[in-house]
């Protein structure tokens, strides 16, 4: 990048190179539009080469590991790239649990990890006392998990429920 009349240009071999992409320089990566970096970009996702990167004031945000809001869905970034990934995330202090990439509001299930079975619902991890369907069962959660040692009777709402080793009979 070289900087001509206060603006920055992508200059390669001495030519302006008028392309779009990711461009490094001096241990920063800047996005360039047109072969011009724009520090005036909106901090939000760009799709760059079939992938997507948070751009934060024209930069590759690489110190920002986080939830992105982009066209009314919630995506996370790791180290400025959308990370395809499935795991829970703390956002704000509250735990999502974000599948293939991004936070679907709808998925209510269970998520096994380590043995223990978390429960999820809207998305989020849920720490009070529910009924959550899994692999055609229905579990017994409480504390943010499937009770699987639990067998006895429930009230849940106004409902009661019968409860053996965590599923419901």
């Amino acid at each position: 990048l070289h900087k001509i009349n206060g603006k920055w240009f992508l200059i390669k071999g001495g030519l302006w190179k008028a392309t779009t992409g990711l461009v490094d320089y001096k241990g920063k990566t800047f996005y360039v539009v047109g072969g011009k970096w724009n520090s005036g970009l909106k901090d939000t996702l760009y799709k760059i080469s079939g992938k997507w990167y948070y751009i934060v004031n024209g930069k590759l945000a690489t110190d920002q590991t986080t939830l992105v809001k982009y066209e009314g869905k919630w995506f996370y970034v790791e180290k400025g790239k959308v990370a395809l990934t499935s795991r829970f995330v703390v956002y704000k202090g509250v735990t999502f649990y974000i599948k293939g990439g991004k936070w679907d509001k709808t998925l209510d299930t269970l998520v096994k990890k380590d043995g223990t079975y978390y429960a999820v619902k809207g998305g989020k991890w849920y720490s009070s006392k529910a009924i959550i369907s899994y692999n055609g069962k229905k579990f017994y959660v409480n504390k943010g998990y499937a009770q699987l040692k639990f067998s006895g009777k429930v009230t849940i709402g106004k409902k009661k429920y019968t409860v053996k080793k965590g599923i419901i009979k």
